[in-house]
């Protein structure tokens, strides 16, 4: 089973909130960095990590987006370029 890495703030997470970041890593691949927390002012939160990519450089960023009862608003991927430039954004 995968260890998933602990995230500043996490315990401050109201359980749907906990329970979605939760589901949101086990999907991450192994190089994941620890996700960052960012808790919006209407009561939900914001999860992105980062991960680097196999040509030196390139890195993408997977950021999810959840309302206060943990339901998903928006998740996408964004690749970077190794000059930080938006090389895309998926939408997932």
């Amino acid at each position: 089973m995968k260890k998933v890495p602990v995230a500043a703030g996490v315990d401050d997470l109201s359980p749907a909130l906990r329970e979605s970041l939760t589901g949101f890593m086990k999907k991450s691949p192994g190089n994941a960095e620890i996700p960052q927390i960012v808790r919006l002012p209407e009561g939900g939160a914001e999860f992105y990590y980062k991960v680097l990519g196999r040509v030196p450089g390139y890195y993408a960023m997977y950021r999810k987006r959840v309302d206060p009862e943990g339901v998903m608003d928006l998740t996408y991927k964004t690749t970077f370029l190794p000059d930080g430039g938006i090389a895309h954004i998926k939408f997932k």
